[in-house]
């Protein structure tokens, strides 16, 4: 599927220019414009023809792109064909690495890119970097971090900033739709910069996308929000001093996403921080001159470990309760506690209480639906597909996995690092272990006994 790019220039000071994509299927054109707020990065940085900029924008565009086209429209349902030129101001840097771009791009996705990079002769940002404003720029850091909101992401901030008293982190945010998210990410700042002072400094970027008709129906994925997130950290630790690393907190369970039936290998599991993206990922950046470390200290840890961190800190864990990542929280109407500001019935869900109930700190309350209650779910309700979601998790749990099994599973669902494999292994077992512990607690005879135990 070919995908057209139009870029009308920005006229107003610190302004973005419109970017409008589209496409065409049979007699119909299909047809949305990028909404980009990128004031908070550029006033920061004063960049706008870096190949980190540059990166931002690409990964804008896939990230439209992969939202743009629904995947109804694929031939097996799932895995599209896009065909893109994408304008870059670096075109020598990128046109050296366009083979291994659609290639990690691919994978993230799960769906076929060609992408083929042209020299950017257009204005992005109306606005002229003088060398004033840039012997004006003083603050002073040494990492970067994506924040989302999330518990892993709060987690490993609180980590560093404990950990390194000495120095400032920079926290980056990509917000859109829902716009909850951004406010959950505004109340946790408060509560950082009250401990932490002026140690933390906060830079968020709008991007979404608005319908320029009535036709068309967007892909309601996500796969593709990594590349748009890494690349505002990228941004920022590319133009700070070398030695920069960009930190991505996230427990190894997600990370690794192991599938839970064979249904959901490949494009269907999603792979944010997947090791093997994440390898890719440096690899490309590496060839690009963007030699910045991409961390994940928490690789090889579960949730619950990671939460554990903090068991015996109160203050702390109230920020932490203060985070979000729940994957339906936009679902109310089917909740049966409406006040509740988690589902309780999505993976990000069901991971989080078992993390929290490893430090005793897990409330039923706390959830739209209560898997655990049979009020909340029945699971005798064949039409349902939060019954099935959940039978299937139990269904996983029951099953005899040995290590042989796993191992095999992880380099099915595109694990590459076999001296870690191991480790890998170890990471699996030990989720099974939590989210086991909190069924075990929590759950009824039909539940337990659906779970194996």
């Amino acid at each position: 599927m070919k995908i057209q790019i139009e870029i009308n220039e920005p006229k107003k000071d610190m302004t973005f220019a419109d970017i409008h994509l589209s496409y065409k299927l049979l007699s119909n054109e299909f047809k949305a414009k990028a909404n980009i707020n990128f004031n908070n990065f550029f006033d920061f940085m004063l960049d706008n023809r870096s190949p980190g900029f540059d990166l931002f924008f690409v990964s804008v565009l896939i990230f439209s792109v992969d939202r743009l086209v629904s995947r109804k429209y694929a031939d097996d349902g799932w895995t599209r064909y896009f065909e893109i030129s994408i304008p870059v101001y670096n075109l020598d840097i990128f046109k050296a690495v366009e083979e291994d771009f659609n290639k990690t791009i691919s994978f993230l996705t799960g769906d076929i890119w060609s992408i083929s990079f042209i020299k950017n002769n257009k204005k992005l940002i109306f606005k002229e970097v003088k060398k004033d404003d840039v012997e004006r720029k003083s603050y002073s850091f040494s990492s970067v971090s994506l924040f989302s909101g999330g518990m892993d992401s709060l987690i490993g901030i609180l980590d560093f900033l404990y950990k390194n008293p000495e120095k400032n982190l920079v926290l980056v945010s990509h917000y859109g739709y829902p716009r909850k998210v951004h406010t959950d990410q505004e109340e946790i700042f408060n509560c950082l910069t009250d401990i932490f002072k002026n140690r933390v400094k906060w830079l968020k970027c709008r991007v979404d996308l608005s319908k320029e008709r009535d036709n068309l129906e967007f892909d309601e994925n996500s796969r593709s929000r990594s590349i748009l997130f890494l690349s505002l950290g990228l941004y920022i630790a590319a133009n700070n001093k070398s030695g920069t690393n960009l930190l991505i907190s996230e427990n190894g369970s997600i990370s690794l996403n192991f599938p839970l039936t064979k249904s959901r290998y490949s494009s269907c599991s999603t792979r944010t921080t997947h090791p093997t993206f994440i390898n890719m990922l440096t690899e490309l950046l590496s060839k690009m001159g963007i030699n910045i470390p991409i961390i994940n200290h928490y690789a090889l840890n579960t949730k619950g470990e990671m939460v554990s961190l903090f068991k015996d800190k109160n203050e702390d864990l109230e920020i932490i309760n203060l985070s979000n990542s729940c994957a339906k929280r936009g679902h109310k109407r089917v909740w049966k506690n409406r006040g509740a500001e988690h589902c309780g019935y999505c993976l990000p869900c069901i991971y989080r209480r078992a993390a929290l109930h490893k430090i005793s700190l897990d409330y039923s309350n706390d959830y739209g639906i209560d898997v655990f209650n049979v009020g909340h779910l029945d699971l005798y309700d064949t039409k349902s597909t939060i019954t099935k979601d959940f039978k299937t998790l139990l269904h996983f749990l029951k099953a005899n996995y040995s290590k042989e099994d796993i191992s095999t599973e992880l380099i099915n669902n595109g694990l590459n690092d076999l001296e870690k494999l191991n480790d890998f292994v170890k990471v699996v077992l030990k989720t099974r272990n939590e989210l086991k512990a909190l069924i075990a607690d929590k759950g009824n005879d039909e539940i337990r006994k659906l779970a194996g135990l």
